[in-house]
C-alpha cells in the first residue's frame, strides 16, 4: 500500500508579537498584549479564509466544543457546535518577548458535484 503525503500549504502567514502590558488599567488587566499588523491585502486574505471556514462549518464539516461554565460539581459543561479553531505558534526571543504566527492550512477545494 502506498501512502501519498501532501505538502503543507498555509492559507496565510500572519505574524504576531506579544509584549508585557506596560500600562495596565481596569479591574483585571492582562499581563501581556498581542499585536498583529495587517496590510489591506493580508486582511482580505484572512477575511476570505474566515469566510471559507464559516461555509465549511455551515455545511456541517467542522465543529468545536463550546464551554458553558462549571456545574454544581465543578465539572466543565460543554456542547459541540459548528466552529473551528485557530492555533498560533509562539517562540521566545532573546530579549524575553514572545513572537509567533497564525499559519492555518489552506482550505481544500470542495469536489464538484458532477
Amino acid at each position: 500500500m502506498t501512502t501519498t503525503s501532501r505538502a503543507f500549504v498555509p492559507a496565510f502567514d500572519l505574524r504576531l508579537s506579544v509584549r508585557e502590558n506596560k500600562s495596565p488599567q481596569g479591574m483585571n488587566p492582562p499581563a501581556k498584549r498581542a499585536r498583529i499588523n495587517l496590510t489591506p491585502e493580508m486582511a482580505m486574505t484572512v477575511a476570505q479564509y474566515l469566510m471559507g471556514m464559516a461555509e465549511k462549518c455551515d455545511a456541517g464539516n467542522s465543529t468545536i466544543e463550546k464551554y458553558m461554565g462549571k456545574d454544581e460539581r465543578g465539572e466543565w459543561q460543554k456542547e459541540v457546535v459548528p466552529g473551528f479553531t485557530l492555533w498560533a505558534s509562539l517562540w521566545e526571543n532573546d530579549d524575553g518577548s514572545l513572537a509567533g504566527s497564525f499559519r492555518p492550512e489552506a482550505i481544500a477545494p470542495t469536489a464538484a458535484p458532477f
